[in-house]
C-alpha cells in the first residue's frame, strides 16, 4: 500500500514537473 501511494505521489511529481 505504501508502495502504491509513493508511486502516485511520483507520478503527480512528474506531471508537475512537465508544466514547469
Amino acid at each position: 500500500m505504501k508502495y502504491l501511494v509513493k508511486e502516485f505521489i511520483n507520478e503527480k511529481y512528474s506531471k508537475a514537473v512537465n508544466i514547469l
